[in-house]
C-alpha cells in the first residue's frame, strides 16, 4: 500500500479526517485542505463530498487508532512520514489547533511507528 494505490489514498483521508474530527466538528477549511492535500499526495482527486462520507463511517477513533498500526505495517516509510505531515497540516487548516487535535496526531504517529521525539520534530517542521 502507497500514496499512489486506492487503499493507501483511503488511508491518508481516514487519517486526516480522524484528525480533523478531534475537536467533534469537520468544517470546510479542514475539508478544503484534505481535498487539496489527498490530491498533491496521491495525484489523484477526491471530492468534498468523500471526504464528508469518510467522517460518518470513520467511527471510533480508538478502534480506528487500532486498525491503522496494523495497516501502517507494510506502508513505505516515505508515505508514513507524508501521512504525518499532513495530519499537521490538517491540525493547522482552521488557524487552531486544540489539544485534541494534537494527541490526535500524536496517536496517527504512534500507529505509524513514529517515536514522540520524532513527532515533535515534524511539529517544528510544519508550521
Amino acid at each position: 500500500m502507497n500514496a499512489h494505490d486506492e487503499a493507501g489514498r483511503a488511508l491518508l483521508c481516514q487519517c486526516l479526517v480522524s484528525v480533523s474530527m478531534a475537536d467533534g466538528d469537520l468544517d470546510g477549511r479542514e475539508i478544503a485542505t484534505i481535498v487539496t492535500i489527498v490530491e498533491q499526495v496521491t495525484g489523484q482527486g477526491i471530492s468534498a463530498d468523500d471526504v464528508v462520507v469518510v467522517s460518518i463511517e470513520l467511527g471510533d477513533w480508538r478502534d480506528f487508532q487500532v486498525s491503522l498500526s496494523v495497516l501502517a505495517e507494510p506502508l513505505e516509510s516515505g508515505f508514513r512520514l507524508q501521512i504525518l505531515k499532513a495530519c499537521i497540516l490538517v491540525g493547522r487548516a482552521d488557524s487552531v489547533m486544540i489539544d485534541a487535535e494534537i494527541e490526535r496526531i500524536y496517536g496517527v504517529a504512534e500507529a505509524l511507528s513514529f517515536t514522540r521525539s520524532e513527532t515533535d520534530e515534524q511539529f517544528k517542521v510544519i508550521k
